[in-house]
């Protein structure tokens, strides 16, 4: 018989007496790698440098389109296509699955409430009750969304309800069956338990989600962006990265500053500009706040908005800016807040952003409601800091990214949990 021995993320055969090592093989399945999926689809792409630094062979199963644009991973992508619904229905997903999971050792679900799931789980379950062949142990890493502000909050009524008979007939069953919850901080971990009846995981991990440490900063960076939005060349900013939606707190912060700008100009005091970047621009919500700020005399010269910023111009735009800026009324973790702390920029955020304790006990930013009042307060004490007080809290945010959130701390995390898969 051959004996195994899973160590260091893979497995050893001995066969004979001669002893030989298998890579792990990890099978991630997520619904989309296009780069507009957000903090999901970064942090499968750092799952899949750290699998590559460990020699563990990993493939990514999509539903997207083979044809779309997907962020590059070091791991084979298979793209199998779905029906045009916001379930993600993927007429291939389960018949490639049963085809191929036996190949495997450990499979990772990212996200809920899609498809992906749900053919992930009648899989396993028809594995396990037919006998096919031997089960891979299942990780799902929600990605915050169990978190009970979704099914709290007032503009969400319809989707809360829809959630909680999901919750009931489907996803309660495929989170209490997995073998571990992987969340990406102790907030998230927390809160989780908190939303929804029923809610028995056999075991939940927090991974301690980072990032790699960004490209160094280049002159390139700071063209590629300043092509895009001309008129900040010179000018000191303020930096709003992500989605133009309304969970982001957008339009409070517009408001907010709206009410500053105007304070500032009539006492004759510096007014830094507003940078808003990324998507939704187009969308009705934000169709809205672009009509608002064009609208407005003290804002209409001040507030840009670029849309979504990739590559270069990204970096250019993070390394170039004052400080940044995120009020959001829910934020499972917050990529592009901790890419600002790598890049040792002090951050402006909410108290519902699941890491804001780590930010405010290492003094790398500003901390305050998710409300107007609070999003004020924040913009007003950070004009009023003087140059060396920001230079400190900027140097506390690289410092605050290597304590907490560089990727090293995920690595040791993930092999050691893959260790004992």
């Amino acid at each position: 018989m051959c004996k195994y021995l899973y160590t260091n993320a893979g497995r050893f055969v001995n066969l004979k007496g001669i002893e030989i090592r298998i890579p792990m093989k990890i099978l991630t399945v997520v619904a989309s790698m296009n780069p507009k999926g957000g903090g999901v689809v970064q942090a499968v792409k750092s799952f899949s440098n750290i699998y590559a630094n460990n020699n563990i062979l990993e493939t990514i199963v999509t539903t997207d389109f083979p044809k779309e644009d997907f962020v590059k991973a070091n791991s084979n992508i298979i793209a199998l296509g779905r029906q045009d619904n916001s379930w993600g229905y993927s007429r291939e997903l389960k018949r490639w699955l049963l085809d191929n999971i036996e190949q495997y050792d450990v499979v990772i679900l990212h996200g809920l409430w899609l498809y992906t799931n749900y053919a992930v789980r009648q899989v396993f379950k028809k594995i396990k009750k037919n006998n096919i062949i031997a089960v891979p142990k299942l990780y799902i890493m929600p990605h915050g969304m169990l978190d009970p502000y979704f099914q709290k909050a007032k503009e969400r009524r319809l989707k809360a309800i829809r959630n909680a008979l999901y919750w009931y007939l489907i996803e309660k069953n495929i989170i209490n069956s997995c073998d571990k919850i992987l969340f990406t901080c102790n907030e998230e971990l927390r809160l989780a338990a908190q939303t929804f009846f029923g809610y028995k995981p056999k075991t939940c991990i927090n991974i301690n989600l980072g990032i790699e440490v960004p490209p160094t900063f280049e002159q390139k960076q700071k063209e590629a962006f300043q092509k895009i939005c001309p008129k900040i060349v010179g000018k000191k900013y303020l930096l709003y990265f992500g989605r133009i939606d309304s969970k982001k707190g957008v339009d409070i912060l517009i408001e907010a500053y709206g009410s500053i700008v105007e304070y500032l100009v009539k006492n004759d005091l510096h007014v830094p500009e507003l940078v808003i970047a990324g998507p939704g621009k187009e969308t009705l919500y934000g169709k809205q706040l672009v009509m608002q700020v064009r609208n407005n005399e003290w804002m209409s010269d001040s507030v840009h908005f670029t849309g979504m910023l990739v590559g270069d111009s990204k970096w250019g735009a993070i390394y170039g800016c004052d400080a940044f800026i995120l009020p959001s009324h829910q934020e499972n973790f917050g990529i592009a807040i901790v890419e600002a702390l790598a890049c040792s920029k002090a951050v402006l955020i909410s108290n519902k952003i699941n890491i804001y304790t780590e930010i405010a006990l290492s003094n790398a930013g500003i901390v305050n409601n998710d409300t107007l009042d609070g999003t004020v307060q924040s913009l007003l004490t950070w004009i009023s800091l003087t140059d060396k007080v920001k230079q400190i809290m900027s140097e506390n945010a690289y410092h605050a990214y290597n304590q907490y959130f560089n990727l090293k701390n995920t690595e040791h995390t993930i092999i050691e949990m893959l260790d004992n898969a």
